[in-house]
């Protein structure tokens, strides 16, 4: 082993020492983040397929409710709302973040990944959580599936260890219900970036767009 290999194994060694006095210290208390309605938030993903894959979903969402329990019901960008234990979420210090809600930008289920694998791939296979609305494979689970459930909603493995029942699955299914009506009509006071889209699309309405 090298002198410079050496010292650094050192330093690693003295500073995993440091951490373990600390942590097993009598008044040691973990980092805790503190929530409040209207922050913005990052997603642990919980099963990672990957590595490389960072911790957080590529996703920001807004904080409507904290819960005695610790549970966070956040909402995202397309107006879906899930509920997320604080331990699972991160703050998100991004500036100039749009908290406009857009029910259109609502994932179609062809966009859905499985988030075991990472793929799109087998879509006749492909399950998609009535909670969540995160996709598995059904020979991705654990145990897999031999075929595609004939039950009226799908929980999740992650989404059922935490607690949630088809009770929760049939509300969430009304809240999309809700959004979609909401979607079918016009909007009768649009914001700024409405009305500059809609003069975008105006502009092009009758011209040929080629890729």
């Amino acid at each position: 082993m090298t002198p410079m290999a050496l010292q650094n194994l050192t330093i690693a060694q003295h500073r995993d020492q440091l951490r373990y006095l600390k942590v097993r210290a009598a008044d040691y208390e973990p980092k805790r983040h503190h929530f409040t309605p209207g922050q913005f938030v990052y997603v642990q993903q919980l099963q990672r397929y990957s590595t490389l894959q960072p911790r957080a979903q590529p996703v920001v969402y807004r904080v409507q409710e904290v819960k005695d329990s610790g549970v966070l019901t956040l909402q995202g960008k397309c107006g879906r709302t899930m509920d997320v234990h604080m331990s699972h979420c991160a703050p998100c210090h991004l500036l100039n973040i749009d908290g406009t809600v857009d029910p259109r930008l609502v994932e179609d289920v062809e966009s859905i990944m499985c988030e075991v694998c990472g793929t799109d791939e087998h879509d006749q296979v492909l399950l998609i959580c009535d909670i969540c609305s995160n996709g598995y494979h059904t020979y991705c689970l654990h145990p897999p599936l031999d075929q595609v459930p004939t039950d009226e909603y799908w929980l999740c493995p992650v989404c059922v260890k935490e607690g949630y029942t088809t009770l929760d699955a049939e509300q969430r299914a009304a809240q999309r219900e809700e959004l979609d009506q909401r979607a079918s009509q016009p909007n009768l006071y649009p914001n700024a970036a409405m009305k500059r889209r809609d003069e975008a699309a105006k502009q092009l309405d009758g011209r040929l767009i080629r890729q």
